[in-house]
């Protein structure tokens, strides 16, 4: 019976087959007749009608793959606590399994949270995808370790973890990882000191021991940050004495001379504050019975704080298209806030009715606002709420990692820096040094700038002494 262009189905497969120059032969009937579908499905001609294109479509659907055998159960332990390789997971979804019907459910929910969350339709795909591969495999019965997403963005190179996560932890679905117990300061630290020579190591830990208040006589502890510069500056020096001395007793007076003279400027001066540091604490705790330190000092080499070229920051400004940034530079080139404050402001202490932000007490109780800064904020709020309106991150300045994570964290040091740097390679140091030195062309009044920005009178003091060389840094 001909199907199509007086053809039957027969006709159809065999020139779809071997091509329309290709001569027909007799075909039996019946059960003898030429199959219409291969292999792989295809039915070899158009089909004519609603029924023939709907048993086109259920020909070349594909079979649908079997659900995971390797899901994740509740109450699970795992028999190997290792990271999954997910490096062989296709991402496309072609090859994963059928989803149980209760992670259907959770990768129906997908869309209405990214709908509430203002995501735009790539970063809902990408979301999508990972989500589809992790429920695919691990299911949705229990929850979801944290790493896995971890491992599985890494593998995928997508940058889309902090949302999945985010949406599981909506869900009830994650098991999130653990806070660190160690910061990133202090493992440094810890590293810089096992990797210090054998002979000088114990000294070594004794030395940060005393730098955090355990030691024989009571001192403040000072910040891991700081340590962690100290045992930076005389790594290099701790590997060299080491094919020369067998312990830091031995070191003499000279060594340090020659130590300080491989270095200059505010390295050496560095180096130096180092130094003391260390043999300090070793005579304190009875380690060593001389300090070669003593009697050795650096003439000072601070550089003067410097101002801005004429007309640079209005510049920078108006280069500034993004209202994150204007922020930034308002906060940090108006009010002179540190880097710090500005990433840790939080968004409650900022009252737009009364045009103040509150710093909690230092320097200063508050910032009050001038036209300029009251617009800077009110156009980034604006735009905070249209971008993540539903974010719940408590701190005034967010992007779209950290509106995003569940963590609700600050925006990171290196992101601010970056946007500083993108303006013309000026940083945020420049920025409040050149606000301050403006100050203090304005005030020769120590004492008013010392309360204004919170910093110490000798501080105050090179501020007024560069503003106003003629007086010799002293006001009248």
């Amino acid at each position: 019976m001909p199907v199509q262009q007086d053809l039957c189905r027969g006709c159809r497969v065999h020139i779809h087959h071997h091509g329309p120059d290709a001569p027909i032969q007799m075909w039996f009937g019946g059960v003898l007749a030429l199959g219409v579908g291969g292999a792989s499905r295809a039915l070899g001609y158009t089909p004519q009608g609603r029924p023939g294109r709907k048993r086109a479509q259920q020909a070349a659907r594909p079979k649908p793959q079997p659900v995971s055998q390797h899901l994740a159960f509740p109450g699970q332990l795992p028999l190997f606590d290792i990271e999954r390789d997910w490096s062989r997971i296709s991402i496309g979804g072609d090859e994963l399994p059928s989803p149980t019907p209760e992670a259907a459910s959770v990768l129906e929910q997908l869309t209405q949270y990214a709908r509430r969350h203002s995501w735009n339709g790539s970063t809902e795909k990408q979301v999508g995808r990972t989500l589809r591969v992790l429920v695919s495999w691990l299911g949705a019965a229990a929850p979801i370790d944290e790493r896995d997403i971890g491992t599985l963005t890494r593998a995928t190179s997508c940058s889309c973890g902090p949302r999945t996560a985010a949406f599981l932890d909506a869900c009830g679905l994650l098991v999130p990882l653990p806070a660190p117990v160690v910061g990133q300061h202090e493992a440094a630290v810890r590293r810089l000191v096992s990797e210090a020579p054998d002979d000088f190591r114990s000294d070594v830990d004794r030395w940060v021991a005393v730098l955090r208040g355990e030691g024989r006589l009571e001192h403040r502890a000072l910040d891991w940050s700081t340590i962690r510069k100290y045992v930076g500056y005389l790594a290099p020096v701790l590997t060299r004495w080491a094919g020369e001395y067998t312990s830091l007793r031995e070191v003499p007076k000279a060594a340090i001379t020659t130590a300080l003279k491989d270095v200059t400027g505010t390295t050496a001066q560095d180096r130096h504050v180092a130094l003391r540091s260390l043999f300090g604490a070793l005579l304190q705790e009875r380690l060593i019975f001389r300090d070669p330190t003593r009697g050795i000092s650096m003439p000072g080499h601070q550089r003067p704080p410097a101002s801005l070229p004429t007309g640079l920051l209005s510049r920078i400004f108006e280069r500034a298209e993004d209202r994150l940034t204007r922020v930034i530079i308002v906060l940090i080139a108006v009010h002179a806030m540190t880097p710090t404050a500005v990433r840790m402001l939080e968004l409650d202490r900022v009252d737009m009715a009364k045009a103040r932000i509150d710093q909690g007490g230092f320097p200063c109780s508050y910032i009050y606002m001038d036209e300029l800064t009251h617009c800077v904020l009110s156009d980034w709020l604006r735009e905070r709420h249209e971008r993540w309106p539903r974010t719940q991150n408590p701190y005034f300045l967010v992007s779209h990692r950290s509106a995003a994570d569940y963590r609700r964290p600050p925006i990171t040091e290196a992101h601010l820096h970056r946007l500083l740097q993108q303006l013309g390679g000026v940083n945020a140091t420049q920025l409040r040094v050149d606000r301050v030195l403006d100050e203090a062309h304005q005030n020769a009044d120590p004492v008013q700038i010392m309360r204004l920005f919170g910093l110490s009178s000798t501080t105050a003091m090179k501020y007024v002494a560069t503003a106003h060389p003629e007086e010799g840094g002293h006001p009248k």
